[in-house]
């Protein structure tokens, strides 16, 4: 497909891309500023692209994302789970409500991330998503999964320098 002026046109997939870069957060990785969600589906576009081409910029934005998640308050690092999202630019106000979809989705990011880098941090953290999901989200008595951990306005955050 060409443009008006001849000039080859740019994919839906390019573009999609392009978008997800001009979003990134270079500081402190995700998308955008704030509220800060974390847009599992463009993370795993990008670490996909970067499966496919070896853009080593695409997993440092995935690996960026998720370390300031993770090792930020908009992951419980007492009962495991992320947060539904942060109020602040810097992971560093959450939401305190923990979303079934989220946290699946995010688990299934982290097991790509491990099998991709090789990094056990990711399949450590993995581990802890995990079994949060299963300690805390699944109801025993009636075999399934509850969708959310009610926000809770007086929920803990552990000071900086845990």
């Amino acid at each position: 497909m060409v443009d008006a002026v001849g000039r080859e046109a740019p994919t839906k997939h390019a573009q999609l891309l392009e978008a997800l870069r001009r979003a990134y957060d270079p500081v402190h990785g995700g998308f955008g500023r704030e509220p800060k969600f974390p847009m599992v589906e463009g993370l795993e576009l990008a670490l996909e692209e970067h499966v496919l081409t070896g853009d080593g910029a695409l997993l440092d934005m995935v690996l960026h994302s998720l370390t300031g998640m993770s090792e930020g308050d908009s992951y419980d690092q007492v009962e495991g789970g992320f947060f539904r999202h942060s109020t602040t630019r810097d992971w560093s106000m959450p939401y305190c409500e923990k979303m079934l979809k989220d946290n699946t989705e995010l688990l299934r990011l982290l097991g790509r991330v491990f099998a991709v880098t090789g990094e056990r941090k990711w399949s450590d953290l993995a581990k802890h998503v995990h079994r949060f999901l299963q300690h805390v989200l699944f109801l025993p008595e009636t075999g399934c999964w509850a969708g959310s951990q009610d926000a809770d306005e007086e929920c803990y955050v552990l000071p900086a320098g845990r």
